[in-house]
């Protein structure tokens, strides 16, 4: 069956709900069940398996009425569902029990915004890529050290679209993941930040999603008053940045939309938002 239609969670923290909406992006080959049903036939079949050790698949599929072809590499050549599998990575990558205070979760939010101010995530095959601004190497190198992600670069040599940094391993696993956060797929329109980064997150959660799209997408200003501008061409992106960007700013400083559709920071926001490490202080897994 083909993927589900991609859900997108409400609560990064809530680990049920992301392990549903990850289970839900992908397919199978079955007529009869979706990835959902397959992995809650699995868990039962290994359940089963660790009580009855010496069952073959025959007996397995008689005991628990499920069709044989469909289980016999589960029980006799320790064969799983790709959402299993993807489910492994998620809890071995330590992606999957996020908490607020969580470097993982801060990580994972400043990708979710390089997704939206230079980036891409298609649906077909879910990997990332990130464009990276020159000088801000360092920033995807953090973000993937946090994760205990190592990037490879493609299209090096591409002087139109310049070069991309992909994950080396498990960029699906991640993409998925990022969907349902909330990062924006290529068939999305309209806004593109998830609620909970807007209104839920923690100040330490915005204040890296927010420097991360000022350090990519900034352009130095010859204006004392408003030295910094961002230019994001969707309308959708564009205001709900500059909606994170005030959301940190320092209560005296300013962060506005100008007449030409450019995000512009005055130097008290530009100083909070241009400056420091991302996720200053956490050290690499």
């Amino acid at each position: 069956m083909p993927a589900g239609e991609l859900r997108r969670v409400a609560d990064p923290t809530d680990t049920e709900a992301v392990r549903a909406a990850f289970i839900g992006t992908y397919g199978t080959a079955s007529e009869t069940a979706d990835a959902a049903t397959l992995v809650a036939q699995y868990e039962r079949v290994r359940e089963h398996c660790a009580e009855h050790p010496n069952q073959g698949s025959a007996a397995v599929a008689s005991a628990l009425d499920l069709p044989r072809p469909r289980i016999r590499t589960w029980v006799d050549n320790d064969g799983r569902p790709d959402a299993v599998r993807g489910l492994d990575r998620l809890t071995e990558r330590g992606w999957l029990h996020l908490g607020w205070d969580d470097p993982t979760l801060r990580a994972l939010a400043g990708l979710i915004v390089w997704t939206v101010v230079g980036g891409s995530l298609p649906r077909q095959g879910w990997t990332p890529a990130f464009s990276v601004a020159d000088g801000t190497e360092p920033d995807i190198e953090r973000l993937g050290d946090v994760l205990g992600l190592e990037w490879r670069q493609r299209h090096v040599d591409d002087d139109i679209s310049g070069a991309e940094w992909v994950p080396a391993r498990d960029g699906s696993v991640l993409g998925r993941l990022l969907a349902v956060l909330g990062a924006p797929t290529g068939a999305d329109e309209g806004p593109s930040l998830p609620p909970w980064l807007l209104l839920d997150a923690p100040r330490a959660v915005r204040l890296d999603a927010a420097r991360v799209a000022v350090r990519q997408r900034g352009t130095a200003l010859d204006l004392p008053t408003m030295p910094l501008q961002l230019g994001l061409h969707r309308d959708g992106r564009r205001e709900a940045i500059a909606r994170l960007c005030r959301s940190v700013a320092p209560s005296d400083g300013e962060v506005r939309v100008d007449d030409g559709g450019n995000i512009r920071l005055d130097r008290r926001a530009a100083e909070l938002l241009a400056a420091a490490p991302l996720l200053d202080g956490f050290l690499p897994r």
